[in-house]
């Protein structure tokens, strides 16, 4: 077998590519009319129709690509359970929704991811697929994105609403989004520079991560604080799974080990700035980043959010039904800064799901960790880029919301790493192109 062999992937890649580079960047819409981006409350009820014909086609290609390939549909259901209960019971919810065409609409899009994600997973060699998606999208979005902010600056800049703060977003349509690409970015460049430890891989891996990080420092006025917060959290993660290698078997009680390390230095640092600042923790860590400690305005909005699901505790709102411009709720007369998302994926999801969503994402995400763990003495170098990703979207999801939310890049990535597919990640020979 010779190494051309060793690398090729299907054609197919090409439409979850697509459906990623979209999530990542704009939609086509957007990428036509730049100033479509301040929608009307008409567009966020009705949508975009051309929009609307491009992501129905990538999903009827991913479908026809999934029926066409030889899958063990039962296993992979059973496998599953969890995620296909979640995706369930949004459907349920539209029941209860009052906007019961835009729940539909946007139930279809977060399917979709999933339909992109298994196109990735049931590749012959799933690993390879998904380095070399991940790969394409990179290298084209970060050089796109400098180019745009330095001489494109009508589509690749924009400012705050008093015109004060330069806000660079690239290729994307804010910075929050450029700094979640950026993040994923440089953590997956680093961590494929340290599986192949060649010249030229660390040459190019070293020039797309200097993109990356140029890109996630932002502006001189503004940057994606969550964003820089994650990236070191998985910067710290890839450091302490370097040093586990060596002992794979005791990984579970390292990782013991490693939370209790943490849990003291926290104690420890907790008491030295109460002895010698009378501050907390929190609120230096908070003031460092270069927020408040209502963390730009979410506190007050997550108060009125919990509010307004106190309503319906249960079973929440229904799915894709709360952020409508301001349809549906009245918080853009509270807040003028007119949130379009609760800045919080786990308020947003029991808003709209009720605490049956919590308890049912909850166990999505204990599922994922457990099959991750048992992937862990298979192929070592998987187990942490997956576990890194899935622990970086968790606290992402803390100030920031991208859970269920269809056409999300960091959605679509946490469906990526916690959806089991045969052969997922396993390194395996692709002898040929098709499908």
């Amino acid at each position: 077998m010779n190494s051309k062999e060793l690398v090729k992937v299907s054609v197919a890649l090409w439409v979850p590519l697509t459906w990623y580079a979209l999530a990542s960047s704009r939609s086509l819409y957007r990428w036509l009319y730049p100033e479509g981006n301040s929608l009307v409350n008409s567009g966020y009820i009705e949508g975009n129709p051309l929009d609307r014909a491009v992501y129905s086609a990538l999903i009827a290609a991913g479908l026809l690509i999934l029926f066409k390939r030889k899958i063990d549909w039962s296993n992979l259901i059973r496998a599953n359970a969890w995620i296909l209960l979640l995706f369930i019971y949004m459907g349920l919810s539209i029941f209860w929704s009052e906007f019961r065409d835009v729940s539909f609409k946007r139930l279809i899009k977060a399917a979709g991811d999933l339909i992109m994600v298994l196109v990735v997973l049931t590749e012959i060699n799933a690993l390879h697929s998904v380095s070399t998606l991940l790969k394409r999208c990179f290298y084209v979005y970060l050089p796109l994105s400098i180019i745009m902010i330095k001489y494109f600056r009508t589509i690749g800049v924009a400012w705050s609403r008093d015109g004060m703060e330069e806000m660079w977003v690239g290729v994307s349509t804010h910075k929050n989004v450029l700094g979640e690409v950026c993040m994923i970015s440089a953590i997956f460049l680093i961590w494929n520079m340290t599986r192949d430890r060649s010249w030229k891989n660390i040459f190019v891996n070293l020039i797309f991560i200097s993109m990356s990080l140029w890109l996630l420092n932002g502006s001189n006025t503004s940057h994606s604080s969550t964003s820089i917060f994650v990236f070191l959290i998985g910067v710290l993660m890839l450091v302490s799974f370097y040093f586990m290698r060596s002992s794979i078997e005791h990984l579970r009680r390292n990782i013991i080990i490693f939370v209790f390390i943490c849990g003291f230095l926290v104690i420890i640092s907790q008491l030295t700035l109460a002895a010698f600042t009378n501050k907390t923790l929190l609120s230096a860590s908070v003031e460092a980043s270069g927020r408040d400690m209502t963390f730009t305005g979410r506190t007050e909005l997550w108060t009125d959010m919990l509010n307004i699901a106190s309503e319906n505790p249960v079973l929440g709102v229904g799915y894709g039904s709360f952020w409508i411009g301001d349809v549906s709720n009245n918080l853009w007369e509270k807040h003028p800064w007119k949130p379009e998302q609760g800045h919080n994926g786990y308020i947003d999801v029991y808003v709209e799901l009720g605490l049956v969503g919590i308890f049912i994402l909850a166990g999505v995400i204990i599922c994922a960790f457990k099959n991750i763990m048992k992937g862990n003495l298979i192929d070592f170098d998987v187990f942490r880029l997956r576990i890194i990703f899935l622990t970086m979207i968790l606290f992402h999801n803390i100030t920031e919301s991208s859970f269920l939310r269809g056409t999300h890049n960091l959605w679509f990535i946490f469906l990526l790493v916690v959806v089991s597919a045969p052969r997922t990640f396993q390194p395996q020979i692709c002898r040929s192109g098709n499908v």
